[in-house]
Protein backbone atom coordinates (compact mmCIF):
# COMPACT_ATOMS: atom_id res chain seq x y z
CA UNK A 1 0.00 0.00 0.00
CA UNK A 2 1.48 2.90 -1.05
CA UNK A 3 1.41 5.86 1.84
CA UNK A 4 0.46 8.58 -0.27
CA UNK A 5 -3.02 7.29 -0.67
CA UNK A 6 -5.97 8.12 1.58
CA UNK A 7 -6.39 5.25 3.96
CA UNK A 8 -9.97 4.15 5.89
CA UNK A 9 -8.95 2.93 9.25
CA UNK A 10 -11.96 1.37 11.39
CA UNK A 11 -10.33 1.01 15.16
CA UNK A 12 -10.80 -1.03 17.91
CA UNK A 13 -10.19 0.54 21.07
CA UNK A 14 -7.38 -1.29 21.81
CA UNK A 15 -4.30 0.65 20.05
CA UNK A 16 -6.11 3.93 20.79
CA UNK A 17 -5.55 3.64 24.30
CA UNK A 18 -1.55 2.68 23.76
CA UNK A 19 -1.31 5.70 21.82
CA UNK A 20 -3.19 7.67 24.15
CA UNK A 21 -0.72 6.78 27.00
CA UNK A 22 1.94 7.13 24.65
CA UNK A 23 1.44 10.78 24.08
CA UNK A 24 1.25 9.89 20.51
CA UNK A 25 -2.07 10.23 19.87
CA UNK A 26 -1.81 13.72 17.33
CA UNK A 27 0.71 11.93 15.28
CA UNK A 28 -1.28 8.84 14.57
CA UNK A 29 -4.18 11.51 13.46
CA UNK A 30 -1.76 12.97 11.28
CA UNK A 31 -1.41 10.07 9.06
CA UNK A 32 -3.04 10.98 5.53
CA UNK A 33 -5.77 8.16 6.42
CA UNK A 34 -9.68 8.46 6.82
CA UNK A 35 -10.48 7.42 10.71
CA UNK A 36 -13.76 5.54 12.04
CA UNK A 37 -14.92 4.07 15.22
CA UNK A 38 -18.18 3.06 16.14
CA UNK A 39 -20.26 4.46 19.03
CA UNK A 40 -19.95 1.17 20.68
CA UNK A 41 -16.33 1.34 21.26
CA UNK A 42 -16.11 4.45 21.61
CA UNK A 43 -18.73 4.88 24.76
CA UNK A 44 -18.08 1.53 26.00
CA UNK A 45 -14.12 1.05 25.82
CA UNK A 46 -12.65 4.25 26.97
CA UNK A 47 -12.47 5.89 30.53
CA UNK A 48 -13.53 9.79 30.88
CA UNK A 49 -10.06 11.03 30.20
CA UNK A 50 -9.49 8.94 27.37
CA UNK A 51 -12.57 10.34 25.66
CA UNK A 52 -11.51 13.76 26.56
CA UNK A 53 -8.09 13.28 24.77
CA UNK A 54 -10.48 11.98 21.58
CA UNK A 55 -13.16 14.48 21.58
CA UNK A 56 -10.65 17.19 19.81
CA UNK A 57 -10.14 14.72 16.65
CA UNK A 58 -13.71 13.67 17.35
CA UNK A 59 -14.95 17.46 17.22
CA UNK A 60 -12.64 18.53 13.97
CA UNK A 61 -14.29 15.30 12.05
CA UNK A 62 -10.73 13.34 12.10
CA UNK A 63 -12.51 10.48 14.34
CA UNK A 64 -15.70 9.84 12.72
CA UNK A 65 -18.02 8.06 15.08
CA UNK A 66 -20.35 5.79 13.35
CA UNK A 67 -23.69 5.72 14.96
CA UNK A 68 -24.90 2.27 15.36
CA UNK A 69 -28.49 1.73 13.60
CA UNK A 70 -31.21 -1.20 14.54
CA UNK A 71 -30.38 -2.98 11.85
CA UNK A 72 -26.41 -2.56 12.02
CA UNK A 73 -27.31 -4.21 15.67
CA UNK A 74 -28.99 -7.29 13.76
CA UNK A 75 -25.88 -8.16 11.96
CA UNK A 76 -23.90 -7.40 14.58
CA UNK A 77 -25.39 -9.81 16.68
CA UNK A 78 -25.14 -12.37 13.83
CA UNK A 79 -21.47 -11.84 13.60
CA UNK A 80 -21.25 -12.16 17.95
CA UNK A 81 -23.27 -15.66 17.16
CA UNK A 82 -20.50 -17.39 14.65
CA UNK A 83 -18.13 -15.75 16.73
CA UNK A 84 -19.44 -16.22 20.37
CA UNK A 85 -15.32 -15.52 21.57
CA UNK A 86 -16.43 -11.72 20.31
CA UNK A 87 -17.67 -8.81 22.13
CA UNK A 88 -20.63 -7.23 20.84
CA UNK A 89 -17.92 -3.70 20.16
CA UNK A 90 -15.53 -5.95 18.80
CA UNK A 91 -18.27 -7.04 16.12
CA UNK A 92 -19.24 -3.80 15.63
CA UNK A 93 -15.60 -2.88 14.59
CA UNK A 94 -16.10 -5.68 12.19
CA UNK A 95 -19.08 -4.71 10.73
CA UNK A 96 -18.09 -1.43 10.48
CA UNK A 97 -15.12 -2.39 8.28
CA UNK A 98 -16.42 -4.59 6.19
CA UNK A 99 -19.42 -1.91 5.57
CA UNK A 100 -16.89 0.30 4.13
CA UNK A 101 -14.28 -2.22 2.66
CA UNK A 102 -11.84 -0.70 5.03
CA UNK A 103 -8.66 -1.86 7.04
CA UNK A 104 -9.46 -2.82 10.47
CA UNK A 105 -7.02 -1.77 13.42
CA UNK A 106 -6.82 -3.77 16.34
CA UNK A 107 -4.62 -5.74 18.63
CA UNK A 108 -7.10 -8.44 19.55
CA UNK A 109 -5.91 -11.39 18.66
CA UNK A 110 -9.29 -12.92 18.45
CA UNK A 111 -10.74 -9.94 16.27
CA UNK A 112 -7.68 -10.13 14.04
CA UNK A 113 -8.00 -13.77 13.07
CA UNK A 114 -11.64 -13.26 12.37
CA UNK A 115 -11.51 -10.45 10.61
CA UNK A 116 -8.55 -12.51 8.48
CA UNK A 117 -10.87 -15.51 7.69
CA UNK A 118 -13.61 -12.99 6.40
CA UNK A 119 -10.85 -11.40 4.11
CA UNK A 120 -10.65 -8.43 5.93
CA UNK A 121 -7.35 -6.49 5.75
CA UNK A 122 -5.84 -6.35 9.90
CA UNK A 123 -2.85 -4.49 11.02
CA UNK A 124 -1.85 -3.82 14.80
CA UNK A 125 0.73 -2.06 16.62
CA UNK A 126 3.35 -2.29 14.98
CA UNK A 127 1.95 -1.43 11.37
CA UNK A 128 0.51 1.57 12.92
CA UNK A 129 4.09 2.67 14.21
CA UNK A 130 5.83 2.08 10.51
CA UNK A 131 2.85 4.00 9.01
CA UNK A 132 3.94 6.88 11.62
CA UNK A 133 7.81 6.70 10.47
CA UNK A 134 6.87 6.24 7.09
CA UNK A 135 4.93 9.09 6.67
CA UNK A 136 7.13 11.07 8.70
CA UNK A 137 4.83 11.99 11.84
CA UNK A 138 7.60 10.87 14.22
CA UNK A 139 11.19 10.43 14.10
CA UNK A 140 12.70 7.34 13.91
CA UNK A 141 14.02 7.66 17.25
CA UNK A 142 11.06 8.62 18.92
CA UNK A 143 9.07 5.57 17.21
CA UNK A 144 12.61 3.52 18.68
CA UNK A 145 11.86 4.76 22.27
CA UNK A 146 8.44 4.76 22.19
CA UNK A 147 7.99 1.23 21.08
CA UNK A 148 10.36 0.24 23.59
CA UNK A 149 8.15 2.06 26.45
CA UNK A 150 4.94 0.24 24.66
CA UNK A 151 6.87 -3.36 25.14
CA UNK A 152 8.26 -2.46 28.30
CA UNK A 153 6.39 -0.64 30.27
CA UNK A 154 3.13 0.70 29.04
CA UNK A 155 1.35 -2.47 27.90
CA UNK A 156 4.27 -5.81 28.81
CA UNK A 157 1.69 -8.02 28.15
CA UNK A 158 0.76 -6.99 24.34
CA UNK A 159 2.93 -9.89 23.04
CA UNK A 160 4.29 -8.01 20.11
CA UNK A 161 6.67 -10.15 17.57
CA UNK A 162 10.15 -9.64 20.27
CA UNK A 163 12.41 -10.17 16.93
CA UNK A 164 10.18 -7.98 14.69
CA UNK A 165 10.44 -5.22 17.90
CA UNK A 166 13.79 -5.31 17.96
CA UNK A 167 14.82 -5.07 14.52
CA UNK A 168 12.26 -1.95 13.82
CA UNK A 169 14.02 -0.41 16.98
CA UNK A 170 17.58 -0.91 16.01
CA UNK A 171 16.59 0.16 12.52
CA UNK A 172 14.60 3.53 14.09
CA UNK A 173 17.64 4.23 16.13
CA UNK A 174 19.80 4.52 13.58
CA UNK A 175 17.80 6.10 11.43
CA UNK A 176 19.23 10.03 10.31
CA UNK A 177 16.31 12.07 11.57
Amino acid sequence: MSTTNLTILVKDANILIDLIRLGLLPHFFDLKCEFHITDLVLHNEFYPEQLESLAPYIDNGTLMVYKVTGDDLFQIAQIQQMHGQLSDKDCSALHLATSLSAILVTSDKQLRLTAESKGREVHGHLWVFDQMVDQGTITGKRAASKLEELCNVINHKLGLPEQECKARIKKWKNMKN
